[in-house]
């Protein structure tokens, strides 16, 4: 803006693209012409299974299950078998740099996407009944889970099978 009513003359072009409008019509109002409309289409909300962490150490079970009565939305296009679990620990909270997910957060997971090191992964260890959920580093021939929060040790792996998927997203309430 230039202190008056208008957007200076330097931002119109970029403003008119950003609105979906012609010039002229920024400028001046008025009715739009026709192919001037604004898209005001809003992205896809998607609803997904929202699975406690003893529940996602068999998800393909409950995917399958039609009785699911605990999901929550998630905005955007999403992947097909999407499920959302409920961090229950401090293992992925830091107060340092990084990423930091704090206990409670839910936190969606792709079963489907190719799993990389520096992913953040939902994993179910050889030996446990509940799933974790850490960083995978991999360090010559070592696989590890690593949680972001130092007080938490790593967890040693013998190969990517107990990998449960892809950690993509979170939300939080504050």
């Amino acid at each position: 803006m230039n202190g008056g009513g208008a957007p200076s003359s330097r931002y119109i072009s970029s403003l008119a693209k950003i609105l979906k409008v012609n010039e002229n019509w920024l400028l001046n109002g008025g009715e739009l012409n026709t192919g001037d409309s604004l898209d005001l289409s809003l992205p896809p909300i998607k609803t997904v299974p929202l699975l406690s962490l003893q529940q996602a150490a068999s998800w393909s079970d409950y995917m399958k299950n039609s009785s699911i009565t605990s999901c929550v939305q998630l905005v955007g296009e999403i992947p097909a078998n999407t499920f959302a679990v409920v961090l229950e620990s401090d293992s992925m909270s830091t107060s340092g740099g990084g990423v930091s997910i704090p206990n409670g957060s839910t936190v969606f997971v792709d079963p489907d996407r190719i799993v990389q090191p520096g992913n953040i992964v939902l994993a179910l260890p050889k030996g446990t009944t509940t799933p974790v959920i850490r960083k995978l580093e991999i360090e010559g021939p070592d696989i590890l889970l690593v949680p972001t929060n130092p007080r938490y040790p790593s967890i040693m792996l013998d190969d990517l099978s107990c990998i449960l998927g892809v950690c993509f997203k979170i939300q939080q309430d504050i």
